[in-house]
C-alpha cells in the first residue's frame, strides 16, 4: 500500500499512515475505514473525497463539486444533493471527517 495516498483522522486532521487500525481513506482505491472497520462509500463519496484530498488546504466550492459529481449524469449535480451527500458521509466517518464553510465550500480538516 502506498502511504502517500492513505490517511486517516486525528483531531479532525487526515494524516498519512498506512495502519488499518485508524481512520482511513485511500483516494487510488476508493476505500475507507472506519475504527478498523472497513466503510461502504458511493461512488460520488469516493469521488467527493478524492477531489478534498486533491485539493487539501484549500476549500473547494460547492458549484465545482456539484461539477465534478455530476459530470457523467446528465441531470448534474445539485447543492442539496451535495449536503446530503456531506450529512451521510459524515454519518460515516465522523462530524469531524469534513469542515463545511456556509458561504464557501467544503474542506479535509
Amino acid at each position: 500500500m502506498n502511504t502517500e495516498t492513505v490517511g486517516h483522522f486525528i483531531g479532525g486532521r487526515l494524516v498519512a499512515d498506512s495502519s488499518r487500525t485508524q481512520d482511513v481513506f485511500n483516494p487510488a482505491t476508493g476505500t475507507a475505514f472506519k475504527q478498523g472497520r472497513r466503510v461502504t462509500l458511493t461512488r460520488n463519496e469516493q469521488r467527493f473525497l478524492c477531489v478534498l484530498t486533491h485539493e487539501r488546504g484549500t476549500t473547494v466550492a460547492p458549484e465545482r463539486l456539484c461539477g465534478v459529481l455530476g459530470a457523467e449524469s446528465r441531470d448534474g449535480f445539485s447543492v442539496s444533493a451535495l449536503r446530503n451527500l456531506v450529512y451521510r458521509l459524515r454519518a460515516k466517518l465522523g462530524p469531524e471527517a469534513v469542515e463545511c464553510s456556509k458561504d464557501s465550500g467544503y474542506r479535509l480538516p
